[in-house]
């Protein structure tokens, strides 16, 4: 058997912001973020997972709600502002936004909570 989480929903910033100059909004490096993933061909959508894993002959064993609340002052929020930073630094510069100012902000200005509505699942996998 195996275990996997995956986003049911985009990872979000609350209270999220409009971005002003060459900073992007929060909803735009989200969507470079969820670009990125389907680009590394990763399961945005867990149900995706779920029925590539029972047509090759694995089962479902058991899903539950994972929502991740990351408040600004815990251990996890600046390597999570980091992924996200560095997931879309690349469509963000070919873009001529600054990924570099939104990070900044994000991290030492207005510290906002990161949010991701996440899925848990327990597979039974194929056998090989």
């Amino acid at each position: 058997g195996g275990r996997s989480g995956g986003f049911a929903g985009a990872p979000r910033l609350e209270p999220a912001e409009g971005g002003a100059g060459s900073v992007p909004s929060d909803a735009r490096v989200m969507g470079a973020y969820h670009e990125h993933l389907r680009a590394q061909g990763q399961f945005l959508e867990p149900q995706r997972l779920v029925d590539a894993v029972c047509e090759a002959g694995g089962a479902l064993v058991e899903r539950g709600a994972s929502p991740w609340r990351i408040a600004a002052d815990a251990p996890f929020h600046a390597w999570m502002v980091d992924f996200l930073a560095a997931g879309t630094a690349r469509a963000m510069w070919a873009s001529g936004w600054d990924p570099v100012a939104w990070r900044w902000r994000v991290l030492h200005e207005r510290r906002p909570t990161v949010v991701a509505d996440n899925v848990d699942l327990l597979l039974r996998l194929p056998r090989a």
